[in-house]
């Protein structure tokens, strides 16, 4: 299994466990829940005895970068509400808690010492990997996405030396990486098709009313890779009643209720889900 793959089916299971102990769950529960952050240390932050979580992860900060990613790509999958947490520490100042080692302002390149290095844009995973393997010195490039309030990865700030390495390296594979990722691509088709028909099957037995082609065009639509809707989350792939029941009550919200066109014209989401609620309950008991 891919690195990327491996990672995300961490991120998610922590994150489905969490929620499933508690009702709720955020980033603190995932990364703990991983193991990257040890509860001894957390403790340690949370009484102001840690400068930041960075600087006590078992990991380095793009490694976090990802994870929250991911993370982030789940909670809008399954639908949840965010919100906003202050973290005060147990101090008697009661400061706010500082989740990396940035500084309160931000400052220049040159300000930090990285003015020599150059910008290298997200989007090439060799090229990435290998570049910040070369380079003595790096740094992960977010900017801050206002609308969804979190920081999103940009890039990587790796040597100008490290950079040149790193294509040449890729040019000199490029056919080899080629045809292992048609490879990889075949293998995640094969294994995508044999999921959805079982996912297909098990909405046919949770809902024998639901015609065939509508249980398909669920499972095809719940189990797209990357996307993290239900079907992609390890309940969803272990195929849980209570995690498939989820995927065709969505299924029924967008496509046989007003609920979309609610939202359109400035309905609460809670309120929006609470005037089609009847009419979903009156679809699956049919289909049941």
């Amino acid at each position: 299994m891919p690195p990327a793959a491996k990672l995300e089916r961490r991120v998610v299971t922590a994150a489905e466990q969490a929620l499933e102990r508690q009702r709720h769950v955020c980033p603190l529960d995932v990364l703990t829940g991983m193991g990257w952050l040890p509860p001894g240390l957390v403790t340690d932050w949370r009484q102001g005895r840690a400068p930041d979580l960075e600087s006590v992860a078992a990991v380095s900060a793009d490694r976090l970068t990802d994870a929250l990613e991911i993370f982030h790509r789940w909670v809008e999958g399954r639908g949840l509400r965010p919100s906003e947490v202050d973290y005060p520490s147990a101090t008697r100042d009661r400061r706010p808690l500082r989740f990396t080692m940035e500084d309160a302002g931000p400052i220049c390149l040159t300000c930090a010492d990285l003015d020599h290095l150059v910008f290298l844009p997200a989007g090439d995973a060799a090229l990435t990997r290998r570049a910040k393997a070369a380079s003595r010195l790096s740094a992960v490039v977010v900017r801050f996405n206002r609308s969804r309030k979190r920081h999103e990865r940009q890039g990587l700030l790796v040597e100008q030396a490290a950079l040149d390495q790193a294509e040449q390296q890729c040019l000199s594979d490029e056919e080899a990486r080629a045809r292992r990722r048609e490879r990889d691509r075949e293998r995640r088709e094969a294994a995508d098709e044999t999921f959805q028909h079982d996912l297909a099957t098990e909405i046919t037995r949770l809902f024998p009313g639901c015609p065939p082609d509508r249980a398909e065009s669920i499972s095809r639509h719940t189990s797209i890779r990357g996307s993290g809707r239900v079907g992609r989350s390890a309940a969803g792939r272990a195929l849980d009643p209570d995690a498939v029941t989820r995927a065709v009550i969505a299924s029924v919200r967008h496509e046989d209720t007003p609920y979309d066109e609610l939202l359109m014209s400035g309905v609460p989401r809670d309120e929006a889900r609470a005037r089609i609620r009847d009419a979903i309950d009156r679809i699956l008991t049919r289909w049941r």
